[in-house]
């Protein structure tokens, strides 16, 4: 072999250059050929990868904005006319529009202002009107307690009256009743002497829930002091609903009250 190698070694050099040359070509071929596949193919898993953008929202313009109706507020949507009735010391009474969120001077105002005989004070200019339809009347001075004293008037004539009704009761005569039975008469009469003593109790009793300070002191141990603070209890806390109630008012203990409980009645 190894003559046959240095006889031959001109020509076999020469052929494995050759082989070896067109191996490397083929190699080289081999590579080109598969990167650009690879290299597509990566290009195409980013190209999927690749979030798509969000697309932008459509832009209203400011006049497209303008146009549309905006949503009315409730308020808005409940609010309805208002009108009020005034009447006396204004120069012009009667029904009136009133504008939104009104106080009682819109009222006055459009009713042409109060007269000079207006009673400022009995009224709060700066007060809410909270409903439709209302009646406001401007006194006069003195009006209001012209009205007052009236209905003390009235008030104490209808106790007046109930109280000689309840005593004319009390004095009228049982009708005779009368139970026929052989040989005996039974009869049930009330006498004279005993509708007098009635009548005379009935004008002793003192309704202490509408008696005034002098008839309260008509009571037995009771002064205008504790009449006084009697008509206090009962305008601040309300009627008397029994007569141990009155142990509640200052200066009137178990024993005062023993006194004038004979006296006392609750209406």
């Amino acid at each position: 072999m190894r003559k046959l190698f240095d006889q031959y070694k001109k020509f076999i050099i020469p052929c494995l250059g050759v082989v070896l040359f067109m191996l490397t070509g083929v190699l080289a071929m081999f590579m080109t050929s598969s990167t650009p596949k690879e290299t597509q193919t990566q290009s195409q898993t980013q190209t999927q990868q690749v979030p798509e953008s969000p697309k932008p929202l459509p832009q209203v313009s400011e006049s497209e904005s303008e146009s549309k109706p905006q949503p009315q507020t409730q308020e808005q949507s409940q609010h309805e006319d208002w009108f009020v009735y005034v009447t006396g010391a204004v120069n012009k009474p009667g029904v009136y529009k009133l504008p939104d969120n009104p106080r009682v001077f819109h009222a006055i105002e459009s009713a042409g202002g109060m007269t000079p005989k207006a009673d400022r004070n009995s009224l709060n200019l700066a007060e809410k009107i909270l409903m439709d339809g209302l009646h406001i009347h401007i006194y006069e001075m003195g009006e209001r307690e012209a009205l007052e004293a009236k209905e003390a008037k009235k008030a104490r004539e209808s106790r007046e009256a109930a109280h000689a009704m309840m005593t004319q009761t009390q004095t009228q005569t049982q009708h005779v009743t009368t139970v026929k039975v052989p040989g005996i008469q039974v009869s049930n009469v009330r006498t004279r002497t005993q509708n007098n003593n009635n009548q005379n109790a009935g004008s002793n009793l003192v309704d202490v829930n509408h008696a005034s300070e002098q008839e309260l002191t008509k009571l037995k141990g009771v002064g205008p002091a504790i009449a006084k603070r009697i008509i206090d209890f009962r305008n601040n806390m309300g009627s008397f609903k029994t007569p141990e109630d009155l142990l509640q008012v200052r200066g009137i203990g178990p024993k005062t009250l023993e006194k004038m409980r004979p006296q006392i009645l609750i209406r």
